[in-house]
């Protein structure tokens, strides 16, 4: 009975283990393009996308470089967006979404991500690289 009441005082505040859970799911990571080099994050948005124009038609595609960025945050998903023009061969983007580790938090750090576009068989110097400086914030 006193389980019961708890709940319901839960709901009426609008506090339901259901309700809070999905505020939590529902916040949208921010999405930084290719202009932005630098981006910063706090523990109430940990989470991000880097959105990088892309047409794997031609064969090219980014990859990471692997570094100590690992320790601190991971790739979550990594996903291709076609374009919505109608035209052949027109190219999209690709969505790098990354989570920052919680023990990234404890002091601020810059984690810097290294990109770069090309034909994965080739050993010919990348055709585009791209840096991004995360910054992890306490406030």
């Amino acid at each position: 009975m006193l389980r019961r009441s708890i709940i319901c005082c839960l709901i009426i505040m609008g506090l339901s283990p259901s309700a809070m859970a999905a505020k939590k799911i529902l916040t949208k990571p921010v999405v930084y393009e290719q202009t932005h080099s630098s981006i910063t994050v706090t523990p109430k948005q940990s989470v991000f996308v880097i959105k990088l124009a892309s047409n794997p038609t031609t064969g090219y595609v980014w990859s990471l470089a692997e570094g100590d960025s690992q320790s601190a945050l991971y790739s979550a998903k990594h996903e291709y967006h076609a374009s919505t023009s109608n035209l052949m061969g027109a190219g999209g983007f690709e969505w790098w979404t990354f989570s920052i580790k919680p023990a990234a938090f404890l002091m601020p750090q810059e984690i810097k991500l290294n990109f770069s576009y090309a034909r994965p068989w080739e050993n010919e110097k990348p055709e585009k690289k791209l840096t991004f400086t995360v910054v992890t914030s306490t406030l």
